[in-house]
């Protein structure tokens, strides 16, 4: 047999090895939960990182959209005009329609009028109606967009389908004999 002092030595080794690789293992699992800890850290800064430049974007279009509100306001005549009332009351701006428009508005009002009697007095309202819808779609796409083309092509599409429309309803009535 052994003695006695060896096999307490012997002992006292495998219990210092025992909780040598218990405080290796606790030592392991407290690094992997630091690191866990780190990562979520991390993960928070990136989503407080991104939240910020998305705030920051959404900060410049604003500013850009009110510079491009800025600058057409000071291109507007009417703006200019209600700039120079004295009471900065701006819900009602003075002569905000010049002497051009409301000549245009005369004129527009008139043809249609002389369409609609001339609808009447043809025997083709529909017709007629699709004309000046027509020209009306065209006056709002030509100021809408600055393209003459898109205008006459609005007028011509309005006009032609009221004309197909109005052929289809004269060829159907002739033929039921109405």
């Amino acid at each position: 047999m052994a003695d006695p002092l060896t096999l307490s030595a012997m002992a006292l080794t495998a219990a210092g090895g025992g909780v040598s690789a218990l405080g290796t293992i606790v030592g392991g699992n407290r690094a992997n939960e630091a690191a866990e800890f780190k990562a979520k850290e991390l993960e928070q800064a990136a989503a407080e990182s991104r939240a910020a430049g998305q705030a920051q974007a959404m900060e410049r279009r604003r500013e850009a959209k009110r510079e491009s509100a800025q600058r057409s306001d000071r291109d507007l005549p009417s703006r200019r005009c209600a700039d120079s009332m004295p009471s900065g009351d701006r819900s009602v701006r003075g002569r905000t329609y010049r002497l051009v428009m409301t000549v245009g508005f005369a004129i527009f009002g008139a043809a249609f009028l002389i369409g609609l009697a001339l609808g009447t007095y043809t025997r083709r309202p529909f017709l007629a109606a699709c004309f000046l819808t027509g020209c009306f779609a065209a006056l709002v796409a030509g100021v809408a967009t600055d393209r003459p083309l898109a205008a006459a092509a609005t007028f011509g599409l309005i006009t032609l389908a009221g004309a197909v429309v109005d052929s289809v309803r004269e060829t159907f009535s002739l033929l039921v004999g109405r």
